[in-house]
């Protein structure tokens, strides 16, 4: 009886953990950061050019950047050059999947909740 009042707790304590988690995140999207914005000079001039030129900061990040570009030219090339059989559903995926599904089991099971 214990030990399920023990992990009744440690679920309750990490979905609370989680939730508090995901709560400060959104204070900080929604009320710290545009609270700093006019406190950061330059950050208020980037977030002022980016208004009037009606850009989206988000997309500007990841199409703008020279890493963005190699990432791409990487993947269209691993793409075009891979092997079509290798990627297959095969013994040695199966193999693998169970064997990490077994070690996650094993953590489950084996591993102290607290």
């Amino acid at each position: 009886m214990q030990v399920k009042t023990v992990n009744r707790k440690s679920r309750l304590r990490g979905w609370g953990l989680l939730l508090l988690t995901f709560f400060l995140l959104w204070v900080f999207a929604v009320v710290v950061g545009p609270w700093l914005r006019p406190h950061i000079p330059y950050l208020n001039q980037i977030v002022a050019v980016a208004e009037q030129q009606d850009i989206d900061m988000g997309a500007y990040f990841y199409t703008e950047i020279e890493a963005s570009y190699d990432g791409e030219q990487y993947l269209k090339g691993a793409l075009d050059l891979g092997a079509p059989g290798e990627a297959a559903f095969n013994p040695f995926a199966v193999a693998g999947l169970a064997l990490c599904l077994f070690i996650l089991w094993l953590g489950y099971r084996y591993l102290p909740l607290e």
